[in-house]
């Protein structure tokens, strides 16, 4: 493929800093990139100072610009002539265009300042033309699209810059620690630029979030890139080493904020624990403490027995079967009030079951000293909750005390009593 308008300003020799010019074989190609470079003269920041057609021969050369203006007829007379002599004026590039000498020309413009590259643009340096019309076959405006919003990128994280004639970015991590970095690029640097700053653009995102999280990863960023650059001196190969190893850096931060995070949710879950175990060991608490109240029929009961062997009347039979009765409801009422506090305690120690697994499945992407700190909360319930239904069951033994004291109690004084006790009582049982 034919590029004649970029293989015609690489014809062109530099004349001085701000000017090039060259003598040129007029055939078709040239008097297509001629054209090509009338329409794009502006966008490439360039002036025609001088264009004269040479024919040879005895014919004198013409110039083109002998009124000061170029004439707009200017195929005709260029046609004939067999070489044509162009000086262009550049004027400089600036932030949409221009034509270069070198690479290091361009990157000396203020790319950061201006948050822009140059969409036109010609280096003579490597033959690279990009204009609005053409653009030549190389990935350059594309590396060089990526080096600089990787550099605004980063420039925006700094907390500060200074005065100095260098762009000096200054970032400081929590503690004070400081790392200035020289956010300058080179032709270098343009060879291997980073393909993905994913990061930069999150924490810029953030920039306006007044969140925690987002702090957080700020936070973070200062420290590991103080971690990273820890072994660098100077501000300008600090910044070359973060940009060639970009990759490295966010390899470092990823772990950094994973170790993070994961301790942040490892406190939040131990926090989490010590609420669970909290209510259920409250519950656990409450079944037992529900269940003493209730059984301080027993020593009720037995109380009443001490008052009616004062009065005499434990072994009339009346009074026996009356207070019997009594006795048995008393009994079968404790016992019912138990096995419901039993009950009470199974549902506790399945929910238990149930909560402290959902704790584990949201935590498990937690380190693995979590799961220690589960079982030792299972285990400290589990605990609490055979403790519990110990007592629960030394209560059902202890119901039966009023009962078997007051046929004691008959027995001794009474063998009469103790006989139709049993016949009224007892034996229907069997």
């Amino acid at each position: 493929m034919k590029f004649p308008l970029q293989n015609l300003l690489n014809s062109l020799e530099k004349k001085s800093n701000s000017s090039v010019t060259g003598r040129v074989r007029v055939n078709e190609d040239f008097l297509d990139a001629y054209e090509r470079l009338l329409l794009v003269e502006s966008e490439l920041n360039l002036r025609f100072s001088e264009v004269i057609a040479h024919y040879g021969g005895q014919k004198e050369d013409y110039n083109l610009f002998d009124n000061g203006d170029h004439d707009t007829s200017w195929r005709k007379p260029l046609e004939k002539a067999e070489f044509v002599t162009i000086s262009l004026s550049t004027a400089g590039g600036n932030g949409t265009g221009g034509y270069f000498h070198d690479v290091n020309e361009l990157l000396s413009l203020d790319f950061i300042s201006t948050n822009s590259i140059p969409k036109s643009l010609y280096i003579k340096e490597i033959n690279y033309l990009k204009t609005s019309r053409e653009e030549s076959e190389s990935d350059f405006y594309k590396r060089l699209e990526q080096a600089t919003n990787f550099s605004i990128a980063l420039s925006k994280q700094s907390q500060h810059t200074t005065n100095d004639k260098d762009p000096n970015y200054i970032y400081i991590s929590e503690g004070g620690k400081t790392n200035i970095l020289t956010i300058r690029l080179t032709s270098d640097l343009l060879a291997s630029p980073p393909s993905s700053f994913n990061l930069l653009k999150e924490l810029q995102d953030i920039e306006s979030e007044d969140s925690l999280k987002g702090k957080d990863k700020k936070l973070i960023f200062y420290s590991t890139l103080n971690e990273f650059l820890s072994s660098t001196i100077s501000p300008q190969s600090q910044f070359e080493k973060l940009f060639m190893n970009w990759g490295d850096f966010k390899v470092l931060y990823d772990e950094n904020y994973s170790s993070y995070a994961n301790e942040f949710r490892f406190d939040k879950l131990k926090k989490e624990l010590a609420e669970t175990e909290l209510t259920l060991v409250s519950k656990i608490v409450e079944v037992s403490n529900d269940c003493s109240t209730k059984v301080l029929a027993i020593p009720a009961s037995m109380g009443a027995l001490a008052l009616l062997n004062k009065t005499d009347r434990v072994t009339e039979t009346s009074s026996v079967a009356i207070f019997l009765i009594g006795i048995v409801i008393a009994t079968v009422m404790v016992l019912l009030i138990i096995q419901a506090q039993l009950h009470k305690l199974t549902s506790i120690d399945e929910s238990k079951d149930l909560v402290l697994s959902s704790l584990k499945n949201k935590h498990v992407q937690v380190l693995s000293i979590s799961s220690s700190e589960l079982d030792k909360v299972l285990l400290r319930l589990d605990k609490n909750i055979d403790r519990t239904k110990k007592w629960l069951t030394y209560y059902s033994y202890l119901a039966f005390a009023p009962l078997l004291t007051y046929i004691i109690l008959l027995s001794l004084e009474n063998e009469i009593v103790t006989k139709r006790v049993f016949q009224y009582f007892i034996e229907p049982l069997y």
